[in-house]
């Protein structure tokens, strides 16, 4: 007898309703004939071969498992979705820790949690989390142009950072051209610290020296620590004299990438999505009018919402184990926090951070940025050519 290899789970039920009844009307001797004809032709084990003409298979549903404790409470899942909205979407490791810290604006804002319901939030693990969230989770071109004339005054930053203390800072710019980079349009320029991950947000009109400087200044009044180290593309709106020339009166060393390795500035490329492309999008938006509404929304509720409630991971081990790579983050935790168990940011700096802390609410801050973004997605149709043309109508 040979087997016959890779037949398929339906052949084999076929071949067995042919032979279980040659098999139970055989006597002993034909019997063990059958046995080794089918186990060779199916592939099976003899002893198994045995148990299944016997037996035959056994059909019904499998044994249930414990009951649904957290996906069938649809009270839980209501809040659940809530909170995870008004934080955009974060994974269920980083939405667990900040549960306890919503709810109270929650029922401020809507109604007060039963104390059952309450209990399971406090409990629920982040694997549950993802899974009760699993069914409601949604399932550009790269505009870097080296600028050459000040690239070899500029160190590549390598490990000449202090990266505990804060203030040293990666920055980069996100286009938003759509589909082309043809004409006018506005970027984001992002700045993020890598020792506790807080990151700031301005919308500038195209990459001139001028407009990224002034974007850098802003943000520079607005972080809760000072300005030590500015790391950066090779980008001509950061390699340039201006900029070079502030960040020297300012003694902020500044240093540069390698080109085309963004892996050296991974700390903000990871910020791409979390804070640019998840709240406006991959559309063109080339309006003029959009810049003022652009940084109020980035500058007084979306990085608000951002640094102070929502949490980040960091890398703090990454080892090779034969072919794999086995990388180990720290708890999650808000760029808030960070700060404040940072021992080298100053004492009235972090006072003043508490203060503006306790006078936020993350729902009004949720609130207000939808209600902004509307308005965002409503000026974004207008063209920089029909902006242009109402601008020449209104002055004549």
């Amino acid at each position: 007898m040979y087997e016959v290899i890779g037949m398929s789970m339906s052949s084999k039920k076929e071949l067995y309703q042919v032979v279980k009844y040659r098999y139970q009307v055989a006597s002993r001797a034909e019997k063990s004939k059958i046995l080794d004809e089918f186990s060779a032709n199916a592939g099976f084990n003899r002893k198994y071969a045995i148990r299944l003409l016997n037996e035959g298979y056994k059909g019904g549903k499998k044994k249930p498992g414990p009951k649904r404790k957290y996906g069938s409470d649809p009270e839980f899942c209501k809040v659940v979705r809530k909170m995870w909205k008004l934080l955009h979407y974060p994974s269920g490791r980083l939405l667990k820790p900040q549960l306890e810290v919503l709810i109270p604006f929650y029922e401020k804002h809507f109604k007060l949690i039963e104390s059952s319901t309450k209990e399971k939030l406090l409990a629920v693990s982040t694997a549950t989390l993802d899974r009760v969230l699993r069914n409601y989770k949604r399932r550009g071109k790269s505009t870097t142009k080296p600028g050459s004339l000040l690239r070899t005054e500029i160190p590549i930053q390598g490990c000449v950072w202090n990266e505990s203390v804060p203030g040293f800072m990666e920055a980069d710019t996100v286009a938003h051209c759509g589909t082309t980079t043809y004409g006018m349009y506005i970027h984001t320029l992002t700045l993020t610290d890598i020792a506790t991950s807080w990151t700031e947000c301005r919308a500038i009109f195209g990459k001139s020296a001028h407009n990224t400087l002034e974007a850098i200044q802003d943000i520079q009044k607005r972080l809760p620590f000072p300005l030590q180290g500015f790391d950066s593309d090779n980008g001509t709106e950061f390699i340039n004299q201006h900029l070079v020339r502030y960040l020297a009166e300012q003694n902020i060393r500044m240093t540069r990438s390698r080109p085309y390795r963004k892996d050296d500035n991974a700390h903000v490329e990871q910020k791409n999505y979390s804070f640019v492309r998840q709240l406006m999008g991959y559309g063109r938006m080339e309006n003029p009018e959009l810049i003022p509404v652009m940084n109020e929304l980035y500058r007084d509720n979306w990085c608000l919402l951002k640094n102070f409630f929502t949490p980040c991971m960091k890398l703090v081990e990454k080892k090779r184990v034969g072919a794999k790579i086995i990388k180990k983050h720290d708890e999650p935790k808000t760029p808030y926090r960070r700060v404040l168990e940072n021992p080298h940011v100053a004492d009235e700096n972090k006072q003043a951070l508490t203060a503006i802390y306790e006078a936020l609410d993350p729902i009004e801050l949720s609130m207000r940025i939808d209600a902004l973004s509307k308005v965002v997605r409503k000026l974004s149709r207008v063209s920089y050519d029909q902006w242009k043309n109402e601008q020449a109508s209104a002055f004549h």
